[in-house]
């Protein structure tokens, strides 16, 4: 769960209610808010399964922080891609996650501090999933494209993080964690290109389409 470094980019199609690009987390069909963490659109709203509109949002805690940093919009734009990252990591004080939702504007970050005791017990069944959440298989899933998936066992700097985004594997660090990546992914190959053999497998019946275009 500590260190680790996702990058992707995402292209948001607009629907109501929630849904998911990631969760690191419990695979067990239970929702704890200890031990997890996922960034993702969120509906706006006081009731945020009816919501029609969204920001991008570091979840974690049991909670859904959706405020910029430096005070940025995060207002979701459908239709658009983003590049987007997320690390997290163990200062010696805290545990720290930091979610870039626009680079390579590196200014534009949701950061969320937690105290040092989160994530020290995850459990045997936590699991990476993409595009759906583990607790709401079929209700939370992505309506959108999401290519250029890598995933690092360390905490990249931002520098190494925008060279990863440009060039994959170009910097000393990413090479030699990384742990997951396929940067085009398709229905029928979502295979580890990394070499690490950390091959994923689909969950239920549901498959997204072919993307084809820009």
């Amino acid at each position: 769960m500590y260190p680790a470094t996702y990058i992707w980019r995402v292209n948001p199609r607009h629907q109501v209610g929630y849904y998911t690009t990631f969760f690191w987390g419990p695979d067990n069909g239970q929702f704890s808010a200890e031990n997890y963490y996922g960034a993702h659109p969120y509906p706006d709203g006081v009731y945020a399964p009816t919501g029609t509109t969204h920001k991008w949002e570091l979840s974690i805690y049991g909670n859904d922080f959706v405020n910029d940093a430096g005070g940025s919009s995060t207002q979701v734009v459908y239709g658009a891609w983003k590049t987007q990252a997320l690390r997290v990591f163990d200062n010696g004080v805290n545990k720290v996650h930091e979610f870039y939702w626009d680079l390579p504007n590196t200014s534009r970050v949701i950061r969320v501090v937690l105290d040092r005791s989160y994530g020290t017990t995850a459990g045997s069944d936590a699991a990476l999933n993409f595009g759906d959440a583990p607790w709401a298989v079929g209700t939370e899933r992505l309506s959108g494209i999401l290519r250029g998936i890598q995933i690092y066992s360390a905490s990249l700097s931002v520098a190494e993080i925008l060279s990863e985004v440009n060039q994959p594997l170009s910097t000393p660090s990413g090479a030699s964690s990384v742990w997951y990546m396929n940067i085009n992914p398709t229905p029928s190959d979502i295979s580890d290109k990394s070499g690490r053999g950390h091959h994923p497998t689909w969950v239920g019946g549901g498959r997204p389409a072919l993307w084809v275009g820009p």
